[in-house]
């Protein structure tokens, strides 16, 4: 499946993106993600929705709750249990407007710096491509992931993309940008628990024969709140990838 159309705005249609985030216990996080968010969708002229996959019972939602009265654009779900990663991703899927041309995601914890988007969107204008993935492997971006999680990460993005052919360096990461069609076509196809549900992703959506590029982004280490990286059961996710 190729690329077939020029990117929305090209021709001076307004471009529409939901932005999906799945969020556990991020309280503090998660507002100042959102208000960043919307500052950079309006300086953009991006018409934009919001998607919280809520987990936890940390506050979170009742300080977006109250947020949400600013940012009318902003959409909530909540659910006390954790869903794990995939989990997430797979119920927040299912919540996106279908009638959105795009689909963002990134992590909650503010590792993601939502102004640096508009990388993305030069690359979706030089390229086309499906998938925009925000790389902290190529030249240009910038990593401050904590040790162990560094070794998972660069062993992840060493073996897999050579096992399924991937063609990006960075395929742990969450920051990406997906054209709907892509979202339409893999979000039933997931089975993934947790972290590993970001190669998974990719994998599939290079099944279907979708195109991806990458764009340097910056990482940065959480101020706030606690990882929930698990590394036994990443790592069974992993292998269980390799059986997929």
């Amino acid at each position: 499946m190729k690329s077939d159309s020029a990117p929305d705005g090209a021709n001076g249609v307004v471009m529409k993106i939901s932005i999906m985030l799945p969020a556990y216990n991020e309280k503090g996080n998660a507002e100042e993600l959102a208000r960043r968010l919307r500052s950079t969708m309006r300086k953009l002229k991006i018409k934009f929705e919001i998607v919280y996959i809520i987990q936890g019972n940390d506050g979170t939602y009742e300080s977006l709750a109250k947020l949400k009265k600013q940012i009318l654009e902003m959409r909530l779900f909540h659910y006390p249990q954790p869903l794990g990663a995939g989990g997430a991703f797979k119920e927040g899927f299912s919540k996106i407007n279908d009638k959105f041309d795009y689909v963002l995601t990134m992590d909650a914890d503010l590792n993601h710096h939502p102004e640096e988007f508009v990388r993305f969107l030069e690359a979706l204008k030089k390229t086309n491509c499906d998938i925009i993935i925000g790389s902290r492997k190529v030249q240009g971006g910038e990593n401050d992931l904590p040790f162990v999680k560094q070794l998972v990460s660069n062993f992840t993005n060493f073996l897999l993309p050579k096992i399924f052919m991937l063609p990006a360096k960075d395929i742990t990461s969450g920051y990406r940008l997906f054209k709907m069609k892509v979202v339409k076509t893999v979000r039933e196809e997931i089975t993934s628990r947790n972290f590993e549900v970001y190669a998974e992703l990719l994998i599939r959506a290079r099944r279907h024969g979708f195109t991806m590029t990458e764009v340097p982004i910056t990482y940065t280490r959480r101020q706030t709140g606690k990882s929930k990286f698990n590394l036994f059961r990443s790592g069974m996710g992993y292998l269980k990838l390799l059986f997929s």
